[in-house]
């Protein structure tokens, strides 16, 4: 269901990139299909993995596995609308007059997709409290844990290897803004 999510999302961003709608948009489009492909693709890997370790069984993997997509799928909305209220919170915050009522709103907001994050993790945890002891859940914890600080690993050397796609890659250093150094000479 997932990947059928993913390639439909594929075929509207090309739907719409040949309908007129400016490059940029449509290439954001496509980029958005592709990290959601990647990260199904990855998740569902974690899970195979944590089956495997664990020595689950197939129908204690099986319920692992939508658990878990579940959980992936709850967060990546609530990880949406913290985009969204951080890019509303920038584009508030540009103004000559900011409006500290609306700022304020937009930090409520964010505390509570907070919270939320907090209580998707801790409902994930009763629910598979139902089918894993404490110590499956406890490593399952840890192979999460290591499963992301090898992926920012994985991400941090392709950034030095310049194998990130041009458009997500940092300026070049000539090109970066640099702020002046202000701080008084040493006598």
């Amino acid at each position: 269901m997932i990947r059928f999510r993913c390639v439909a999302f594929r075929v509207l961003a090309g739907f719409l990139v040949l309908g007129g709608l400016p490059v940029e948009a449509g290439r954001a489009l496509a980029q958005e299909a592709e990290r959601g492909a990647n990260a199904a693709e990855l998740a569902d890997r974690f899970s195979d993995r944590v089956a495997q370790a664990l020595h689950l069984d197939e129908s204690r993997a099986e319920r692992l596995r939508s658990t878990l997509q579940r959980s992936r799928e709850e967060r990546q909305d609530l990880a949406a609308r913290r985009r969204s209220l951080f890019s509303e919170l920038a584009q508030v915050a540009r103004g000559d007059r900011v409006d500290q009522e609306r700022v304020a709103q937009l930090l409520d907001e964010v505390l509570r997709t907070q919270v939320l994050e907090a209580e998707i993790n801790v409902d994930e945890q009763r629910r598979l409290s139902e089918f894993m002891a404490p110590l499956e859940r406890a490593r399952l914890l840890w192979l999460r844990q290591r499963f992301l600080q090898q992926a920012r690993q994985r991400g941090q050397e392709g950034r030095r290897n310049n194998q990130i796609p041009r458009d997500r890659r940092p300026p070049p250093a000539a090109e970066q803004r640099t702020v002046p150094d202000r701080t008084p000479p040493r006598p």
